[in-house]
């Protein structure tokens, strides 16, 4: 769980910024191996379940919308879900991605909510920092 003493782990640019994040509602974790320590940052949001239909209810979930780039984020998925389902009551969690990513269970859907930049420097997978998702919770 990010606290003040946890916060102190990340470098002082990480650190604000889960310090931000978790201002605006986010759900924050950081994740250490002893030596170094990583940010993880999720937004409660629900999904619709068949997209296009009003009369299905929605599936509460969490969006990851921010992890350490440095981050190997397969190797703390058993502690992340664990720290999850226990204290927030919450099992899965979605994140953004161009496709299947090697080491994590889990379904990719292709064409859903697809992701838009311009520029050279794509944003890195999962990196909803600062956007809409965050800031709205849309």
């Amino acid at each position: 769980m990010a606290t003040p003493e946890t916060l102190r782990l990340l470098p002082e640019p990480e650190a604000r910024l889960v310090a931000d994040h978790l201002a605006y509602g986010c759900i924050g974790l950081v994740c250490s191996d002893g030596e170094k320590a990583w940010a993880v940052l999720f937004q409660r949001r629900a999904i619709k379940l068949r997209p296009g239909e009003t009369r299905w209810p929605r599936l509460p979930c969490l969006q990851l919308v921010y992890r350490s780039t440095a981050l190997d984020l397969s190797a703390f998925l058993g502690a992340i879900g664990r720290h999850l389902m226990l204290h927030h009551a919450m099992p899965w969690f979605v994140l953004d991605a161009v496709g299947k990513l090697p080491g994590f269970a889990g379904h990719f859907f292709e064409g859903r909510a697809p992701k838009y930049a311009r520029g050279p420097n794509p944003p890195a997978t999962g990196d909803l920092t600062y956007t809409e998702v965050v800031l709205f919770g849309a």
